[in-house]
């Protein structure tokens, strides 16, 4: 079977079972030990398609090239995109059932086959569903330049767990080039090289972890010998940094799958986090003395860049849905909170009916008193991050304490 093959499947299989496109690449490979050698050409061609899917529909029609969904994307993705011989192109179009003049779509000019309309050309140029563009150019600073970070790598940050200039210079004699952040504490961003690939991974001396989350940990200030309550846990990273700075961490979150991954991280790092499955929207009735992170699900518009898959099925009825959850985590932290108590909200979204509306909501409907943070770009209601002015995950941060 060839890599193309390879790639359908996986694709396929994302967009059935609305997983992340890493977690089904993940569970792809590990029943298939005896691909290893491919998995990296399989993962490019598989992210590529997904950041370009519209554009690539868009360029099959005007060529006249038919054929299975995610099949005729990915043959049309190596010819446009890629540098392989046209007759392995071919070849994958012949295994795949697409036909059509597929050799005309490497001479062909992508920019002619685009919409003439603004909101229109902006979603097939970047593939990314209309109501995002149009968001994007009514409410977002710079939504052009937002627009091509989706269709970006995202930047690999690192949360040091030792001292984080040892480890940029341990990392530095294994070839891998680090840039320590200037803002936060264990913060490197990494500029070229594998980190993951170096014996400082296998020793837990830093885990993969972007800026904006980690600036999530850093905005609850001082957790020594402190109790932090992450009402939705995983997947591990913030609770295992509180940890870290001397927090004791209960994480509870409604996934059984998250959790369980989550058991795993915690326990490779050793770290003083105790988890258990809950919902946290039926926290204890007791008064809790505890800092709380309030980290729920969202619309996750700041993570296409690492999650392509998201743009698929995406849509503004879930800003409504989620709305309503994160609002009733918040009151449920409100309501569990002693006096003095500092709460965290965060998400991993741009909208401001999930950041900033729901920051004022609490403030108004639940008696929280909202406190400025010293990080990102400071909105009227708390911080935001954003991938083309932070190189970072779309991210937003407000801090309360309870009156």
């Amino acid at each position: 079977m060839s890599v193309e093959e390879h790639a359908v499947r996986i694709l396929s299989a994302v967009d059935r079972s609305m997983l992340e496109a890493r977690h089904v690449i993940e569970a792809y490979f590990s029943r298939r030990p005896k691909l290893t050698a491919i998995r990296r050409a399989v993962t490019s061609l598989v992210f590529g398609t997904l950041r370009n899917y519209m554009l690539l529909d868009r360029a099959a029609r005007a060529l006249g090239v038919v054929g299975p969904t995610w099949g005729r994307r990915v043959v049309m993705f190596e010819a446009v995109f890629r540098d392989v011989p046209m007759s392995r192109v071919e070849e994958a179009a012949s295994r795949l059932n697409v036909a059509g003049p597929i050799h005309e779509a490497r001479s062909m000019d992508i920019e002619a086959v685009l919409p003439s309309n603004t909101v229109d050309r902006l979603s097939v140029k970047y593939s990314v569903p209309k109501w995002i563009v149009d968001y994007a150019l009514r409410r977002l600073p710079e939504p052009v330049k937002f627009l091509e970070s989706l269709n970006r790598r995202p930047p690999m940050w690192l949360r040091a767990r030792v001292d984080p200039e040892k480890l940029a210079r341990e990392l530095e004699a294994y070839g891998v080039e680090t840039c320590i952040d200037g803002e936060l504490p264990h913060a490197l961003r990494v500029i070229r090289g594998n980190p993951v690939r170096t014996p400082a991974f296998k020793e837990g001396k830093f885990y993969v972890m972007d800026k904006a989350s980690q600036a999530a940990v850093y905005v609850l200030g001082d957790v020594e010998r402190s109790l932090v309550l992450d009402v939705a846990s995983a997947p591990g990273g913030k609770a295992i940094y509180a940890a870290d700075l001397g927090a004791h961490v209960v994480g509870l979150d409604m996934s059984y799958r998250r959790l369980k991954e989550e058991e795993g991280l915690v326990s490779l790092y050793g770290a003083d986090v105790d988890l258990a499955a809950a919902d946290s929207r039926a926290l204890p009735t007791r008064k809790l003395n505890a800092k709380l992170l309030v980290d729920p699900d969202c619309t996750s518009l700041g993570r296409i860049a690492h999650s392509p898959e998201i743009r698929l099925w995406v849509r503004p009825f879930h800003i409504r849905r989620l709305t309503k959850l994160q609002r009733e985590l918040l009151r449920a932290a409100a309501e569990r909170a002693r006096s003095g108590t500092e709460i965290v909200y965060t998400t991993c979204t741009v909208t401001f009916e999930e950041n900033e509306e729901n920051a004022r909501w609490a403030s108004e409907e639940l008696g929280l008193e909202h406190v400025e943070v010293d990080v990102g770009l400071r909105s009227h209601m708390g911080s935001r991050f954003y991938p083309h002015i932070h190189d970072t995950e779309g991210f937003y941060i407000a801090k309360f304490v309870k009156r």
